[in-house]
């Protein structure tokens, strides 16, 4: 069918969930996304029951803190992670998210309600890249590979970004996850392979 358009979106449903869940951004050019704006009660949307990807905290060695980060829609798919309570394996959990204005961050709330009872123990990082509102910027403003270069990320939060001590999850466009996982590859960090469980797990939309 010509006017059948299909594209990949990451879930922000849990498997316990009886719902399908998707975060899903309007592109105003954009061929599907508009459509799916405009969707009313009823309307029929096709789902591919074949989920895709090898994004999950299993895949990971044991470390102290588990950096879930994120650009975009990406960080969609870490409010599964989160309700999977991952204190038991962890002592801390980090969230990054990265947009380019403080508008995009639309989630930060849900994640604090997931995280209810381990406050201590858990962050979400706000960056922007391109927030031209110096009193709207919360948190970080800048690129966060140029954040990690510099330390300045590790200093802010009190913790150590090394593969000693640190596991990585990235989700998002493929500019960030490879600008991010450059870095962190340079500092040792590895993808699980042939068996053996890594520090750096990514996947891209």
């Amino acid at each position: 069918d010509a006017d059948f358009i299909a594209r990949p979106y990451s879930m922000a449903s849990h498997p316990s969930d009886d719902v399908l869940a998707f975060y899903i951004a309007k592109l105003p050019d954009g061929e599907m996304s508009p459509q799916m704006f405009n969707l009313n009660a009823g309307d029929i949307v096709y789902v591919d029951d074949t989920a895709w990807g090898m994004m999950t905290d299993m895949r990971l060695a044991k470390g102290e803190t588990l950096f879930l980060m994120a650009s975009g829609t990406g960080l969609a798919s870490f409010l599964s992670f989160m309700k999977d309570d991952l204190w038991p394996r962890y002592e801390r959990v980090i969230v990054v998210h990265s947009v380019r204005k403080n508008i995009d961050h639309v989630l930060t709330d849900r994640f604090n309600e997931l995280a209810r009872g381990h406050e201590n123990a858990f962050d979400f990082v706000s960056i922007t890249t391109r927030e031209p509102n110096v009193s709207k910027m919360n948190g970080f403003n800048e690129r966060l590979p140029a954040l990690i270069e510099s330390g300045e990320f590790e200093k802010n939060l009190n913790v150590e970004l090394t593969p000693e001590k640190a596991r990585v999850i990235l989700c998002g466009n493929p500019e960030f996850v490879a600008a991010v996982k450059g870095v962190l590859k340079q500092r040792g960090f590895s993808a699980p392979r042939r068996g053996q469980m890594g520090t750096l797990v990514s996947e891209t939309y």
